[in-house]
């Protein structure tokens, strides 16, 4: 009996750190769960839009152009960014239009990107995209670890997960960071790439 209530009590605490929030963009065909209790910014008009399911063409590309113009679409924060000066685990979500024509010239735009990002930060070291499923479409998820400059001025150790979902005429990339060796969320964040939904017909090649 104590063992059970034992193995209730942690399913309760694992579940309990997860997962109470839905984001859902309608008109990009995704859904994905966020952390219980973190900070959420975002453009609630830009979002707004994403859930309208009568878009013109017109308008479509309007929404696009936008969203390229801007660093990010939603973020997470797992503490207040007002009152935390320093690096706190974040979980970035951005839409991109692309004009690639396949998932394996995705790739190439990937890496051409990682190649960007060692030109911005110090000691950059990426992983080669590996191609992943989620939810039946098509990803590839790339890890990195670099260096950056805190509030303080302190250099640290930034590690971060990207996952990159080719839609076709664009892509959803989910950005998972954290400061290195301070904590660990990797089962958080596992969890979240597990609860992303595609609720269109995903690209499959």
């Amino acid at each position: 009996m104590k063992k059970l209530f034992f193995l209730t009590v942690l399913f309760l605490m694992a579940t309990s750190v997860f997962a109470q929030e839905r984001l859902e963009l309608k008109q990009l065909g995704f859904k994905m769960d966020a952390p219980m209790d973190w900070f959420k910014i975002g453009e609630k008009g830009v979002e707004h839009n994403l859930n309208r399911l009568d878009l013109t063409d017109e308008q479509e590309a309007a929404m696009f152009k936008s969203l390229n113009a801007a660093s990010k679409l939603v973020s997470y924060y797992k503490y207040d960014p007002v009152s935390i000066k320093g690096i706190i685990p974040t979980i970035n979500i951005a839409v991109r239009a692309t004009r690639v024509k396949s998932f394996a010239n995705f790739k190439m735009h990937i890496e051409r990107t990682s190649s960007q990002m060692k030109t911005l930060f110090e000691n950059f070291i990426t992983t080669a995209p590996q191609n992943v499923d989620i939810d039946g479409g098509k990803a590839w998820i790339t890890k990195a670890t670099y260096d950056f400059k805190d509030p303080a001025g302190a250099i640290v150790k930034l590690s971060s997960e990207a996952v990159y979902i080719y839609k076709g005429k664009y892509y959803i990339s989910i950005n998972f960071i954290e400061e290195k060796g301070k904590e660990d969320n990797t089962l958080l964040f596992n969890n979240v790439i597990k609860s992303i939904k595609l609720t269109d017909d995903p690209v499959k090649e």
